[in-house]
């Protein structure tokens, strides 16, 4: 019996892995696709502004250092904060990028 907390702890290390981006997939959705998306949906914009496009996780992870700057440490993005992304999102968002910007299985 002394034994079985052991055991429990090497069970639950051998489920399936979560993926890493999906907690800021959502935020990413909600205040960036729409100028973002390599067709922007927003009525201000014909292309991605700078030429930046969030279609994967991949995209995303490119721009992290420049997301950690503009959406994280300055909320100069999303502009003026239309889409009123929260400090919990922000946050969110810098502790993936402090993480390396992970976005699933890698090897």
């Amino acid at each position: 019996m002394r034994f079985a907390p052991f055991a429990l702890l090497l069970l639950a290390g051998c489920g399936q892995k979560t993926d890493p981006y999906a907690a800021v997939a959502p935020i990413i959705a909600k205040h960036c696709v729409a100028c973002h998306g390599s067709r922007p949906t927003h009525p201000g914009f014909d292309a991605p502004p700078v030429g930046v496009v969030f279609d994967s996780p991949a995209d995303v992870r490119k721009h992290a250092a420049r997301i950690k700057v503009l959406a994280v440490t300055t909320d100069v993005m999303p502009l003026g904060n239309e889409t009123g992304m929260t400090r919990a999102e922000r946050d969110a968002l810098g502790r993936w990028i402090d993480a390396g910007a992970p976005i699933g299985r890698e090897p």
